[in-house]
């Protein structure tokens, strides 16, 4: 199974941006950061960086009018600033295809996910991108319910009907 971008990046994106809502999309790239690109109130397409470092967290990299022109800014931010990111970012990479590793396989359990057995490093390298980057760690609240993805679910998810 292949990630497929969301349609409204599809001839846009050259990254592996993951829908996380409606008009909502974000690209993981390791080390706890990610970056957020949705619309603002003031009809713009802003991209922030998520990070685990206080000092970076919530910094704004593109403002832009378009999305395409948000995304751009944005995955030049990466080239720029990330290239250690760059083979995890990168759609076409090899290892995507490989199975799931036993690190991503454990950071989707303590998250309460509960995965195909099948899943690839690509599937959960974007299911990891759509979680908050302390969701499911030690300080994460116990009580949160569980959260079944099913075959079923899974292919449609991923366009695999």
């Amino acid at each position: 199974m292949e990630l497929h971008l969301p349609d409204e990046l599809r001839g846009i994106a050259r990254f592996a941006w993951a829908a996380i809502g409606r008009n909502c999309y974000r690209l993981g790239q390791g080390q706890g950061e990610y970056l957020t690109c949705a619309p603002t109130l003031l009809e713009r397409w802003e991209a922030v960086l998520g990070s685990p470092h206080p000092e970076l967290d919530g910094s704004i990299v593109a403002t832009e009018r378009q999305l395409a022109a948000a995304i751009a800014t944005a995955e030049d931010y990466v080239r720029h600033t990330r290239p250690r990111a760059l083979d995890l970012v990168d759609l076409r990479a090899s290892w995507r295809h490989r199975p799931a590793t036993e690190k991503q396989l454990e950071r989707l359990k303590r998250a309460h996910l509960s995965p195909p057995p099948q899943i690839s490093r690509s599937q959960a390298s974007h299911l990891i991108a759509m979680l908050p980057h302390d969701f499911g760690d030690s300080h994460h609240n116990p009580q949160t319910p569980r959260i079944k993805i099913d075959a079923e679910h899974f292919r449609k998810a991923w366009g695999l009907w």
